[in-house]
């Protein structure tokens, strides 16, 4: 299948994902049609320089290497992870340094589990709503076989990274979109994305002005948002609120 086709039958399957294994089953296709040792997600609930809180991981890595990682605590000396946040840019894993001791060791496991000894990791960071990462591997390359490699997915990866990211907020998942809001609060800020003052939504939910603030200002809150816009814009993000067409009066 050429490149084009390979890209709309996974843009086709992305859309009609409805779980994490259909997601998972295009990872995989993408890693054997770039002839990749491995690609990984992460979708993160927070990815700071304080904290990193990884709440799904979709990969065609072995399963144990995950177990590995949580048990052993991978994660507080992940230098990939680490080096990878708050970059704008793709992070190359031949950037980093691997003279510590405790780097070593990280890859060396890496290694063990066939994961890959090269890797481009890209961050995936949407205006509102978690971020993600999104990464290609390749094993027992030499320098020029990995930058022809890069060369030709780089652009392919991110790509794919960012439809990947959106459809599994989408989805929901293990990122627990739903259930962050109650249903009254999810009701007023559709009417507000769809063109309703404050006024007006509390005429059509028979509520005064002050609850349907009240549930505004929850949302606002528990989606750790600034401003109305703002919240209004994650919560489209995350899919906990759909764009309707404006059946009700202004």
């Amino acid at each position: 299948m050429d490149r084009n086709g390979m890209m709309n039958r996974s843009l086709e399957a992305l859309n009609a994902a409805t779980s994490r294994q259909d997601v998972s089953k295009v990872i995989h296709d993408l890693r054997d049609h770039y002839k990749l040792s491995n690609i990984t997600y992460r979708g993160f609930r927070r990815f700071s320089a304080d904290k990193i809180q990884s709440t799904i991981v979709i990969s065609t890595s072995d399963p144990e290497w995950f177990r590995q990682y949580d048990d052993r605590e991978f994660f507080m000396i992940d230098p990939i992870v680490n080096r990878a946040r708050g970059s704008p840019l793709p992070l190359d894993w031949d950037i980093i340094d691997r003279r510590s001791k405790t780097t070593r060791h990280y890859f060396s496991e890496m290694m063990r589990f066939k994961i890959g000894d090269r890797g481009l990791s890209m961050q995936i960071s949407p205006p509102n709503g978690p971020p993600g990462l999104f990464t290609f591997m390749a094993k027992g390359t030499s320098d020029s076989e990995w930058q022809a490699l890069r060369w030709r997915c780089e652009a392919d990866m991110l790509f794919f990274g960012q439809h990947v990211h959106y459809h599994v907020l989408r989805i929901g998942s293990s990122l627990e979109r739903s259930g962050l809001l109650t249903e009254r609060a999810c009701t007023c800020l559709e009417l507000v994305l769809n063109g309703h003052k404050p006024e007006c939504i509390g005429k059509l939910l028979g509520l005064s002005i002050h609850t349907v603030r009240m549930h505004l200002r929850h949302a606002q809150k528990r989606l750790n948002c600034q401003t109305l816009p703002q919240t209004v814009g994650k919560a489209l993000e995350l899919g906990i609120i759909k764009k309707h067409e404006r059946l009700l009066p202004l």
